[in-house]
């Protein structure tokens, strides 16, 4: 093939198969929405071999079009490195997620309200990275705030369809593709986009039968939205009809202790008793400043102190860090 551009992206898609190792027909498996048979993928594509294809130009744009899908869907997934799906947090997300896959009626979204940092995006992203041909991922972010085309056009590229020109284009494409290819759409941080995602979901739960969709929102965020005026309100109510309820807020406030414990068990390998007594001391500045997240940098960084000492990282060490990192605010009178 010819087409520069066509070549370049066939190339930073092999590479792509090349890192995960993966075969023709299972790299095709995992990107099927894209690609859609093995046969295509090696001989037409990687090949470029063209034979019996009447016009090429055509050819070539689709693909073109196609690709592009694929090669920003590579590079917007995060796929984390280390999931540590023994954690309490991602075994209650789990259960949720195989209640919505059980779902016969209209009742095929799932909400779930934690603060950042609490492990939704990882659960999420290792879904999506399990069952790439069965699920799909958006992360919402502000330039989808009540902009319809903008959310449509994020969760129709994931799912490798255009959107079209125009919201409505947009709905429709996300509308047919899920009818099409029913999936579980994961919208990560899904209180960015506003009321107008919650009309969207609404109506793709209520067109495409089988589909699924699983929410994370910040708790603050959807408070404010279902307490809204009226007009809002109602709205989000017409979406909550279609939720599981009750609505998954266990870890509203943050990560207990329990789940805290266990992920130091995990990382360093201390002592239940010693786990469980670091978590007491630590864990209302964990919650208070980013979960898991900021635990594991904590983590990071004791590990860090500990190899400068030629030694293992202990609980003080962590507490210690975690202080550094989460000072606490200076009164005014100190000053």
């Amino acid at each position: 093939m010819k087409n520069e551009i066509l070549n370049a992206l066939i190339a930073k898609i092999k590479a792509h198969q090349d890192a995960l190792g993966f075969s023709d027909e299972k790299f095709v498996a995992r990107y099927v929405q894209f690609l859609g048979s093995a046969k295509t993928w090696s001989d037409r594509l990687k090949k470029g071999d063209l034979t019996g294809i009447k016009n090429h130009e055509v050819f070539e744009e689709k693909w073109i079009s196609i690709l592009q899908r694929l090669s920003a869907r590579i590079d917007k997934v995060y796929i984390p490195e280390k999931v540590f799906e023994v954690l309490p947090v991602y075994r209650a997300m789990s259960k949720r997620l195989e209640i919505l896959k059980g779902q016969t009626n209209d009742r095929r979204n799932v909400i779930c309200l934690m603060p950042f940092g609490s492990g939704k995006s990882v659960f999420c992203a290792s879904q999506v990275a399990k069952a790439p041909a069965e699920c799909c991922y958006v992360r919402c972010h502000t330039g989808m705030r009540e902009n319809g085309f903008a959310f449509a056009s994020a969760v129709a590229e994931a799912l490798g369809v255009s959107p079209g020109r125009g919201a409505t284009a947009a709905i429709k494409s996300v509308s047919n593709a899920l009818q099409t290819r029913p999936q579980t759409v994961f919208l990560d941080e899904f209180h960015e986009v506003g009321i107008v995602g919650f009309k969207n979901v609404r109506f793709w739960i209520d067109e495409a039968q089988a589909s699924r969709f699983f929410m994370t929102m910040y708790p603050t965020d959807y408070d404010a939205v279902v307490s809204a005026q009226a007009g809002a309100a109602a709205e989000a109510k017409q979406l909550l009809r279609r939720t599981i309820r009750p609505i998954f807020e266990e870890y509203r406030n943050g990560v207990p202790n329990e789940d805290i414990a266990v992920y130091l068990k995990l990382r360093a390998s201390w002592k239940d008793e010693d786990c469980k007594i670091c978590a007491e001391r630590i864990g209302g500045t964990v919650r208070a400043n980013g979960n898991l997240s900021v635990l594991e940098d904590a983590v990071k960084e004791a590990f860090v102190e500990a190899a400068c000492e030629g030694d293992e990282p202990t609980p003080d060490m962590v507490a210690k860090q975690l202080d550094r990192l989460c000072p606490a605010p200076v009164k005014r009178g100190d000053r």
